[in-house]
């Protein structure tokens, strides 16, 4: 069995959309970084990274001031 040209056309053009998907996905969050240099002179390349984790400090909703007090007075008593 022969594929026509108007086929063969229209799974090259499904072939190329799963394609872009799959590098979308692959590229999702990503941070470009331009090419520099270093202090110690080393030359780094552009590439691509993830970006950095934010998951720095406190992230506890407190109810209120007087709760967020209470961690530290606590922790200073059992010192």
């Amino acid at each position: 069995m022969h594929n026509t040209p108007t086929q063969v056309a229209m799974k090259a053009k499904q072939l190329y959309l799963i394609k872009e998907a799959k590098s979308h996905v692959r590229m999702a969050g990503k941070v470009y970084v331009r090419g520099h240099r270093r202090r110690n002179g080393s030359y780094v390349k552009e590439h691509w990274r993830r970006p950095p984790n934010r998951k720095v400090g406190i992230h506890k909703k407190f109810a209120s001031t007087a709760d967020q007090l209470t961690i530290f007075e606590t922790k200073e008593a059992s010192d």
